[in-house]
């Protein structure tokens, strides 16, 4: 997870992609991905292990996502379904649901935003996941929040500091302009 401090140009898929590779090794799923959210929608950057892809994007109105930020720790899939705004689904709600396949549920949530989250099938050797497991989960998803919230905080002040650039560089520009017509005039007058 130090790939999105440590290496300069590193973005958010790659640090994705890392969380991903980091849960396959130590919790060992069958299948699963990693959805970003975005401004209307939650977008699949990572995924493995599926014989038939997850949704590409699901929409921020969806249960899953509204459940997630309000409930920013793991949940399971099948405390999830019993829950009346589950029940009450869309059909492309459910199929983007069900594109899923997944058991649990893990955001990646900061405490001050919540990022993503992780989407994962059942363990490869059938087990149920250990409390041990699930503080893995929950350290992950919260680390994993923080990177991807200082990235996005990073670009943020980048855009910023950019746009102060260019508006020093207008006020330049009209203070130059100024000063030649204020020259131009003045030999004008003189003349």
């Amino acid at each position: 997870l130090k790939l999105g401090l440590e290496q300069p140009g590193a973005n958010a898929p790659q640090v994705a992609d890392a969380i991903v590779r980091l849960v396959f090794r130590v919790i060992a799923p069958t299948h699963g991905s990693l959805f970003l959210l975005e401004h209307t929608t939650a977008r699949s950057v990572a995924f493995q292990g599926y014989n038939n892809p997850p949704a590409e994007r699901i929409p921020s109105s969806h249960p899953l996502i509204r459940w997630l930020r309000d409930h920013p720790r793991h949940s399971f899939h099948n405390d999830l379904v019993v829950e009346p705004e589950f029940q009450a689904m869309t059909q492309q709600a459910l199929e983007a649901f069900s594109s899923l396949a997944a058991v649990i549920y893990v955001p990646l949530a900061s405490p001050n935003s919540v990022e993503g989250f992780l989407a994962l099938g059942p363990k490869r050797n059938g087990e149920v996941h250990s409390w041990q497991e699930l503080e893995f989960l929950q350290t992950v998803g919260q680390q994993g929040a923080l990177i991807l919230e200082g990235m996005r905080l990073s670009e943020a002040e980048r855009v910023q500091r950019e746009r102060l650039d260019r508006v020093r560089e207008i006020q330049r520009l009209m203070v130059q302009a100024r000063d030649e017509e204020r020259r131009s005039l003045a030999g004008e007058i003189h003349d």
